[in-house]
């Protein structure tokens, strides 16, 4: 299970690293203080995707991020290492499927994460 955090908790810690999962389009228009932005998806990406689940399917989407990320898995945790010492939180948008999809993922091989309540959206 996916451990979240609140953005006003979130922002009271120390030695903490959010981790802005959205594309470099997203981040570039405004993002959390201090936040670095280790992308699940390009710009490009992102649109198609959303295409898709607009026209076809959230499922199809889904199986289109996974074929688009896969191969980015080793260069994202190379980047994600970076950041290991300290508590990471990571974030999206709203706190949806690109943040609880890289909680989940980093949680699992042993990382100390946590996902932001609400993403992005939240602290704006």
């Amino acid at each position: 299970m996916v451990t979240q955090i609140t953005v006003e908790d979130a922002l009271k810690k120390e030695n903490i690293q959010f981790i802005d999962t959205r594309t470099p389009n997203e981040f570039a228009e405004d993002h959390l203080p201090k936040a670095v932005n280790i992308p699940l998806l390009s710009n490009e990406e992102r649109a198609i995707i959303g295409l898709l689940y607009k026209q076809t399917s959230r499922e199809k989407a889904i199986e289109k991020g996974v074929e688009l990320f896969s191969p980015k898995l080793p260069v994202f945790l190379s980047q994600i290492n970076k950041h290991r010492s300290k508590k990471m939180i990571i974030h999206c948008w709203r706190g949806g499927m690109r943040s609880r999809t890289v909680t989940t993922l980093l949680e699992m091989c042993g990382y100390d994460v946590l996902q932001l309540i609400g993403g992005y959206k939240e602290y704006r």
